[in-house]
């Protein structure tokens, strides 16, 4: 069982913070839930950890030997530690200054280039045109140009629009052709107009019905059965793990009830399927 270990001390000869640390991760690679321990194991050795913590710092506090045994707790330490992380936030906040003032100076670059290239464009429409009238004129043919190209291109989309329309059409009208032909050909091939499969005599019927609940209860016999033993099986582990390991009760208690509520739902589940199986088979 898992709770044979729990009354192993897994910190008690561990006299620092440093090794206390290095033995928790050791213990959590091989207990921790996702590589395969159990998680009333897991919790066991996160509460012990936690005391040894307490322990191993009241020790150093008493003695003042924090400095001498690795992550020490004495306010020199405490000093240290705000300095570093002091000097920490300093540097982010100056690569963060640095990193928004390289940003600005690239939106003003950018800004200027296109300042630039707007100036060049103007120049060249005035030298094309000879002076302002003629730049004027230019720039007008430009914007017509311009309106005309969007008008184009709305129609274009417009027009495309309209085609995938009608074939989005014409693809569900031939799918539901499809659909009233393959109808009528079942119904031509069985006789009924009703369904695909052919008609019953009554006495069939009664037969079929009889066999689905014959079926039925059968299944709710054994679904009954096993649920028995199941839960015999599950007070029998429950009252094993009591006697052996009696300070862990909760733990116990709690995987007993989980276990139970997972019995439950099978069981539900097999009344389900059983209850499906009759309504089929009595059709």
């Amino acid at each position: 069982m898992i709770f044979e270990t729990f009354g192993k001390r897994y910190f008690e000869n561990i006299r620092n913070l440093d090794a206390l640390k290095k033995e928790y991760r050791r213990l959590s690679k091989i207990h921790h839930p996702d590589r395969g321990g159990s998680v009333a194991e897991m919790q066991e050795i996160n509460k012990q950890y936690e005391e040894a913590q307490e322990r191993i710092i009241k020790a150093q506090e008493k003695t003042g030997s924090g400095k001498g045994q690795g992550q020490g707790t004495g306010p020199d330490d405490q000093a240290q530690r705000e300095r570093q992380e002091r000097a920490r936030r300093e540097q982010e906040q100056r690569e963060q200054q640095e990193r928004a003032r390289r940003e600005q100076e690239q939106r003003e670059q950018q800004e200027r280039a296109r300042r630039e290239q707007e100036q060049r464009d103007r120049q060249k429409g005035d030298s094309r045109g000879g002076g302002q009238d003629g730049g004027s004129q230019d720039s007008a043919w430009q914007d017509w140009e311009r309106r005309s190209n969007t008008h184009e291109e709305r129609v274009r989309e417009e027009e495309e629009r309209r085609l995938q329309e009608e074939q989005r059409r014409r693809n569900a009208r031939y799918r539901q052709e499809r659909a009233d032909g393959g109808k009528q050909k079942q119904q031509r091939n069985t006789g009924s107009r009703k369904g695909t499969k052919p008609r019953r005599s009554p006495e069939e019927r009664e037969a079929s019905r009889a066999r689905a609940e014959k079926a039925y209860k059968k299944a709710i016999e054994d679904a009954k059965r096993r649920f028995d033993s199941m839960n015999r099986s599950a007070k029998e582990n429950f009252e094993n793990d009591i006697r052996q390991n009696p300070s862990n009760l909760d733990a116990i208690e709690f995987m007993y009830q989980e276990e139970l509520r997972n019995i439950k739902q099978s069981y539900e589940r097999a009344l389900a399927k059983a209850k499906r199986a009759r309504e089929v088979g009595g059709q």
